[in-house]
Parts: structure tokens; sequence; C-alpha cells
């Protein structure tokens, strides 16, 4: 059986967050266009770091050294000179407070998550533009 476009791009989040060096919570993301993957991050140090250290953070409690996935897959596209405008991108969380302001502020057009994550922006996303759906994995 032939898997979905938004089946097949959620799978692929989830297996860029099998690269994650956070303990606490391993998330992946994906930017496409035109459903084409166009950039793609994961949570972890920072790309000057050893690839294969892990934070360091505890995993009881929010990691403070943790660059998130959207974040990573935004900046990434940015320093290659990738519009993201009317984009889509694919998380395996919903996003936090500040990845969603990058979102929006990043002109991403549809955001699609797997599991809700804390708090729920998506209303305060849904406001600023931003049409966010939960989809199964």
């Amino acid at each position: 059986m032939r898997k979905t476009r938004d089946g097949l791009l959620m799978e692929i989040a989830h297996l860029m967050a099998q690269r994650s060096t956070c303990q606490r919570l391993k998330v992946g993301c994906v930017i496409t266009h035109d459903h084409r993957i166009i950039s793609s991050g994961y949570n972890g140090v920072t790309e000057t770091q050893d690839s294969l250290s892990e934070c360091g953070c505890n995993p009881d409690i929010p990691c403070q050294f943790a660059i998130h996935a959207e974040a990573n897959a935004i900046a990434f596209a940015a320093r290659m000179g990738i519009k993201l405008g009317n984009c889509s991108i694919w998380l395996t969380h919903s996003p936090c407070k500040s990845c969603a302001d990058l979102i929006i502020q990043s002109g991403i057009s549809w955001l699609y998550y797997a599991e809700l994550y804390r708090v729920d922006w998506t209303e305060y996303l849904e406001n600023n533009g931003v049409r966010a759906r939960q989809i199964s994995h």
C-alpha cells in the first residue's frame, strides 16, 4: 500500500529525530515546498560541537543546551538562502512559543505535528497566519 505524502513526511521527521543528541526528548523536523523537502533539522548541540556529543542536559528538566529542531531547519534554510514563504513544516512535536515565533516570522504557511508538546500554541499560530494540524504517525 502506497504511503500518503502526509504519512511519508511525518515518518521522515521521525527519522530526523533519531539524530537528536538530546537525552530528554528527540524532536525531528522537515520543511517542504510543494511536498519536496528543502530543509531538515533535529534538536541537539551546535554544529561546531562534536556531532556525537550529547547536550549534557538533565533528562528530568527542560534542556538549556539543545537548539530546537525547527530552529535548526529554519537556520539552515536561511544560511543557504532558501526562502520559506508558503512552505510547510513537519514536526514530531508541536513547537514551543519561541519556535512558533520563528515559524511565523519565516513565512511558513502550514504546520503539521504528531504529538502535542506541553503548551498548545496552535491557536497562536493560526491567529498569525500559520495553519496548524495534528496528524498521527
